[in-house]
């Protein structure tokens, strides 16, 4: 399972030594690039004329004016409390919202009889229960990998899906490899509980 992981963090390096060095540094970039709208922002404002400047000027006008309706609209003037009451101030509307979510962050805890478990039916039977812990095939892993969100990661400055399925042939022997070993884990282990969290846990990591 540690081949796949290792291997990603190598190409992680390599891929941040060629955007050094291709690339460049992107702060600098967009510092020079912020020197060059402003260089043409100032040329604009030099060569313009008065019509061009009225224009500027209205549209400038309409924009901070539909910003501050949409304030003003989003703006609370006033909420119920706890009880019911319609209170207004900034300091009392903060203190009824502070203490809204201090009871809801807040709540006593729970306990579940677990006799309630005992009115459920069974809707799964043995047959489907063992193959749903079937060792899946390369087809199922590669639909699961084609079904990953194309933008989301597993953290910052990860992989996403658009990485995996547009290097699914580069990669596919190793991303099927890093599935089988994890099956292969959990059923030496019996499916433990703790385990499963444990590797759960390892997966958001890679």
């Amino acid at each position: 399972m540690w081949k796949l992981h290792t291997k990603l963090k190598l190409l992680t390096k390599r891929l941040s030594q060629w955007s050094r060095e291709t690339i460049r540094n992107i702060h600098e970039q967009v510092i020079n690039w912020e020197e060059k709208v402003q260089r043409l922002e100032e040329l604009e404002i030099a060569n313009n004329t008065e019509a061009e400047r009225t224009e500027t000027n209205k549209a400038h006008a309409e924009y901070i004016c539909k910003i501050v309706e949409k304030r003003r609209r989003l703006h609370l003037d006033r909420i119920k409390n706890h009880k019911g009451k319609w209170i207004t101030g900034e300091d009392k509307i903060s203190k009824a919202a502070i203490r809204h979510f201090n009871g809801l962050f807040n709540l006593p805890a729970s306990s579940l009889d677990p006799s309630i478990l005992e009115c459920i039916t069974n809707r799964i039977t043995d047959k489907e229960n063992i193959t749903l812990k079937d060792t899946p095939t390369e087809e199922e892993i590669k639909h699961a990998v084609f079904n990953l969100c194309a933008y989301s990661a597993a953290g910052p400055d990860d992989y996403n899906g658009t990485f995996f399925q547009s290097c699914w042939d580069i990669i596919k022997e190793d991303i099927i490899a890093f599935v089988l070993e994890f099956f292969r884990v959990l059923w030496k282990f019996d499916f433990c509980e703790l385990w499963f969290d444990m590797i759960l846990n390892l997966l958001s990591g890679i």
